[in-house]
Parts: C-alpha cells; sequence; structure tokens
C-alpha cells in the first residue's frame, strides 16, 4: 500500500533551524541514520518522487512552507521490501522473547498517542501495549 491510499494520520512536526532545503535534508538523514534517498521532501519550486509529496505540499503550502523533509523510508517486513498485514505485525510481536520483546513493547508503548496507525490499534487490542507517551 502506498502512502497515497494509506488512510491520513496525525502526524507531529517541528521547524529545523537550517539555512537550505539541501540543509534540512541532510540533517534529517543524518538523524535518522538513512541516506539522503530515504528523505522526501517538498518544496515551492518541486518535490521528491516519494509517495505522499503530493499531499505533503498541499499541507505545507496552504501553512507557508517554503519547504518540508520527512523520513520516506520504504515498508520492509522481513527481509522484503513491503506492507505487512496487522496480522503479521501481531504474530511477529506476540512471537518476540526477552530484551526484543521489552524493546518493541517499549517502543510502541512510547509512540506519542497522535499516531493512531490501524498498526497501533492492532498491537494495543491483541497484547495490550497501550499508549504511555506523549499526550
Amino acid at each position: 500500500m502506498s502512502s497515497e491510499s494509506a488512510p491520513a494520520i496525525t502526524t507531529l512536526w517541528v521547524r529545523l533551524n537550517v539555512a537550505s532545503l539541501d540543509e534540512a535534508k541532510t540533517s534529517l538523514a543524518a538523524r535518522e541514520g538513512s541516506a539522503i534517498a530515504s528523505i522526501g521532501w517538498w518544496s515551492q519550486a518541486g518535490s521528491s518522487e516519494h509517495p505522499g509529496a503530493a499531499r505533503i505540499g498541499q499541507w505545507a503550502a496552504a501553512r507557508g512552507f517554503a519547504g518540508v523533509v520527512w523520513t520516506a523510508l520504504q515498508p520492509k517486513f522481513g527481509q522484503k521490501y513491503r506492507t505487512p498485514t496487522s496480522e503479521e505485525v501481531v504474530r511477529h510481536l506476540a512471537g518476540l522473547e526477552g530484551p526484543a520483546r521489552h524493546a518493541a513493547e517499549e517502543y510502541v508503548r512510547f509512540a506519542p498517542r497522535q499516531i493512531a496507525t490501524p498498526f497501533r490499534s492492532a498491537i494495543e487490542r491483541a497484547l495490550g501495549w497501550t499508549a504511555t507517551g506523549l499526550i
């Protein structure tokens, strides 16, 4: 499923104190430990070809932003680049043990509550990992 067909969800954002769009891309890539190619971007002059760029560009333009960057990683499940089903995600998480399970549960619980995805709903129903993070 591309982000163009994914349900819209609340997303948190922050202004970057940078001088250019290129600096913003480099800064975000370094923060995320990813390649520049995994950074989506939009400016009034154009945009990357990542799914969701048009939707994000409309949002940014309506707020008067000159440019926007975001992490645009491909979905990956196991060794394949694909979007898993909610059932696959729950099954994977339920099968974790020890430190790996603890780390996964902590990650899910501390994600901001506003990030209400279908995956999160399925995880909460099946595993009871409810949000304890930011309001």
